[in-house]
């Protein structure tokens, strides 16, 4: 029998995930009340409680890379939006792509040797440990 320690991975999708459910739920709260939106609308209103929600949650999960990337991303996104200018979506990309780069710029040098250390192998496969895992008898 193999055992192995587990540990939860915070992707930047459950960051985006939570961010978009906490923005829906201040969008709903944000309408309900009239001196909210003529200060705010509540559109804005739910960007930037998503893009609160994002940062408070990864920096609970423990604030890895994944987690900074994608708050940088959504943090970008909400800047953007925020202008009151309607920005081409391959834009808006792009601009996310030079923030990140330049919080983490050796993301990408990382990410380029960790597809050439690992030559291309699926993910699953890498790191498991001799005898965990598929074609491995159970009696």
């Amino acid at each position: 029998m193999c055992f192995t320690e587990y540990q939860i991975s915070i992707s930047g999708f459950h960051i985006t995930m939570v961010a978009w459910l906490a923005g829906l739920a201040v969008a709903t709260g944000w309408r309900r009340s009239q001196s909210a939106t003529l200060w705010l609308p509540a559109q804005q209103a739910a960007r930037w409680g998503a893009a609160a929600t994002a940062l408070a949650y990864a920096v609970f999960s423990g604030w890895g890379v994944p987690s900074q990337r994608t708050v940088w991303m959504l943090a970008t996104v909400t800047l953007l939006q925020s202008l009151g200018r309607r920005w081409p979506w391959p834009l808006v990309l792009l601009a996310a792509a030079v923030v990140v780069t330049l919080a983490d710029p050796l993301g990408l040098a990382a990410a380029r040797l960790l597809a050439v250390v690992h030559g291309g192998r699926p993910a699953a496969v890498v790191g498991r440990r001799p005898g965990c895992g598929a074609g491995v008898k159970r009696e």
